[in-house]
């Protein structure tokens, strides 16, 4: 088909639609360029990304100060053990001190005449341990610092009947006292 063939009014009906889309496309294309921006995109763009930074840090100062107090709290528990402990320790030097002395005074079965501690001494005084005297006070000193009477007697040398004769004879008398 020849253009020559088509009718003139056709062919100016052709033309007019032509221009009319061209015209339209222009119109859009130039409507989006004066809708966008670009400075003020800019603008957009950035203040996102502030609020965006602002949040995220926000977010870690809480998780700090949630970190802060759990190592608080756990600093807390460790010093209030430690002051217990600390007390405690007290207690069992005044509780030493005291039993200290106590044990002043008391001869040890070990001693002997002039701080002789020869064999032959060691089985006199073994001999001479009886349920009452110094001897059987040692005893019973050493039991109230904690020492058991399987300990006494393995340390003294002495049959453990004889230890438990003398820790009961003491329980008695505490209890007789009472």
């Amino acid at each position: 088909m020849n253009l020559s063939e088509i009718h003139p009014f056709v062919q100016v009906l052709f033309i007019v639609a032509f221009g009319i889309m061209m015209r339209r496309s222009i119109v859009r294309r130039l409507q989006r360029r004066r809708k966008t921006d670009p400075v003020a995109d800019a603008r957009q763009e950035m203040e996102r990304r502030r609020k965006e930074s602002q949040r995220q840090l926000e977010q870690h100062e809480v998780r700090l100060h949630e970190t802060a107090r759990q190592s608080e709290a756990v600093l807390q528990t460790k010093l209030s053990i430690l002051d217990e402990m600390v007390a405690e320790t007290d207690r069992e030097i005044a509780r030493l001190e005291e039993l200290l002395e106590e044990v002043k005074g008391i001869p040890s079965p070990l001693e002997a005449n002039n701080g002789d501690t020869e064999e032959p001494e060691w089985a006199n005084a073994k001999q001479r341990l009886s349920l009452h005297g110094e001897p059987a006070q040692f005893v019973r000193l050493l039991h109230q610092s904690g020492f058991t009477a399987e300990e006494i007697a393995r340390q003294m040398d002495v049959p453990l009947a004889t230890i438990q004769q003398i820790l009961g004879d003491a329980d008695d008398e505490q209890s007789r006292a009472a």
